[in-house]
């Protein structure tokens, strides 16, 4: 009990200044936290944007395969960190029961967005990057042949994305998605007492701001490079399905170490006999790379070694299933080199992971996840930055306006040089030439006594060589 009491009246003693103590951090939290919320110069406005999406649905359901979606959205950011977004997506899948295509059209979504970067560092207006979560509600409408009347369901969404900023107004933007939908998505031979279906979305697009922001800062024009590569493909786990690869791309240079790329690829099967194992693919990337031999440099080096990684969306047709879309990961390294000035060439291998659907027994498909290998020997062109091209540009003008000028200098020295030349030539050759221009009037008398007399005009024309011997020619007109 004593000690119960003098710890009463420690605590009393002590609490003022604890007290003050605790005030004293909670005004410091309170100030860091508003630089967090309210951006330095308070000129941040709603920024509206519009945005084009694609990526793919995986139910987590054997019931139902994966298949592609695509959309188109418009969103409004009001501070910098509250922001909205509505949506309208369309897509399909495959029923793994009865193998028939489901289609969903449309399904519309309302988001809330949240954005991370600026809660977790504060608002910058010129961090190239946005960290974000979203939450968000929607409605969607599925037909399945022969249904002539579709089915509709709720459904909701939980998920992050990230937006990296590749233009002055161009965005581009990942986001993977939590999905839950409502029970009428299933089909009449499910016995799902859940009462909702679960999923997981993956997509890719770009955002385009409608207008300029006079708190953004200008982007920096950076390199840009274009890629053309070929290789070898091969799928392994399920049915191995080997090929050639080939790829094309385009990427832009962030900094020195750090660049994005985004390539599609397409393979063909040749090596297999066995119609089943033939298939055809094609591939979409989006890869981050950072050259480990060119951290903390400021410029790159002439050869670099890349680790790269991203998402993957692609599809390859399969024997029974047509049509087989996917969302997946891919990652790998590249080793490049330079070749000549603006040229390089490099090796790359990748390994990606493929989610789809594939036949199992009785016919019936299930859901599984393949894994591919790929390496590929490419060349990379440098493209010059924005200043060197404009440079070059001028020059280009400039060069091609002194050749005219100098073009029309020498055509008219030219044209003076033949002149004269012509000049002294006919000086030689005719040295006391003397023109002459004659008219003349007279009266025309006939010898005929049956023809009358007339009036007669003449103009002459002629030329003394020297001073016995010329030339002329007459012209005359009169009547009679």
């Amino acid at each position: 009990m004593l000690a119960l009491l003098a710890f009463l009246c420690l605590g009393t003693l002590l609490s003022p200044r604890a007290f003050g103590q605790q005030q004293a951090e909670r005004s410091v939290f309170g100030e860091k936290m508003q630089r967090r919320f309210v951006p330095a110069d308070s000129s941040f406005r709603p920024r509206f944007y519009v945005s084009a999406m694609g990526g793919y649905h995986r139910w987590l359901y054997q019931g139902m395969s994966s298949g592609p979606m695509g959309g188109l959205a418009a969103g409004i950011w009001f501070t910098t960190l509250h922001g909205a977004r509505i949506e309208a997506d369309a897509g399909y899948f495959f029923d793994n029961e009865t193998r028939r295509r489901v289609k969903i059209l449309p399904d519309i979504r309302a988001s809330y967005l949240f954005n991370l970067s600026t809660f977790m560092n504060g608002y910058k207006a010129s961090r190239p990057g946005t960290l974000y979560t979203l939450l968000g509600a929607g409605y969607a409408w599925r037909y399945s042949a022969p249904e002539t009347s579709g089915k509709s369901s709720w459904n909701a969404q939980l998920g992050m994305g990230y937006s990296l900023r590749v233009l002055d107004r161009t965005e581009l933007f990942v986001e993977p998605v939590f999905e839950i939908n409502g029970n009428r998505f299933l089909q009449q031979s499910d016995n799902n007492w859940r009462g909702y279906k679960t999923g997981f979305r993956g997509t890719v697009g770009l955002l385009f701001r409608l207008w300029n922001d006079p708190d953004l800062p200008k982007w920096p024009e950076h390199d840009w490079y274009v890629t053309a590569s070929g290789g070898a493909s091969w799928q392994l786990i399920q049915v191995p399905r080997n090929g050639l690869r080939f790829t094309l791309g385009v990427g832009e240079y962030l900094s020195p170490a750090a660049n994005i790329r985004l390539s599609a690829s397409v393979m063909r099967n040749f090596m297999s006999k066995e119609p089943q194992n033939r298939s055809d693919s094609f591939s979409l990337n989006l890869d981050g790379m950072v050259d480990l031999l060119a951290l903390g440099r400021e410029e790159r080096r002439p050869w670099g070694l890349s680790l790269l990684a991203g998402p993957e969306i692609g599809g390859f047709r399969q024997s029974g299933l047509s049509g087989q879309f996917y969302v997946g990961a891919s990652a790998g390294m590249q080793l490049r080199t330079r070749l000549y000035q603006r040229w390089d060439a490099y090796l790359e291998g990748r390994t990606s992971l493929i989610p789809y659907s594939a036949l199992g027994e009785n016919e019936k498909a299930y859901n599984t996840t393949d894994l591919a290998l790929s390496a590929n020997l490419g060349l990379l062109y440098n493209i010059r930055r924005h200043d060197e091209r404009v440079a070059a540009w001028e020059r280009v003008k400039q060069g091609t306006r002194d050749n005219w000028a100098d073009i029309q200098d020498r055509s008219r020295k030219s044209w003076k040089r033949f002149k004269q030349q012509s000049q002294d030539n006919w000086q030689a050759l005719y040295p006391k030439l003397h023109l002459f221009v004659g008219m003349e009037g007279s009266y025309f008398r006939p010898l005929d006594r049956n023809v009358a007399n007339g009036p007669y005009a003449d103009l002459s024309l002629g030329a003394w060589f020297n001073g016995m011997n010329g030339v002329m020619l007459n012209a005359g007109l009169g009547y009679f």
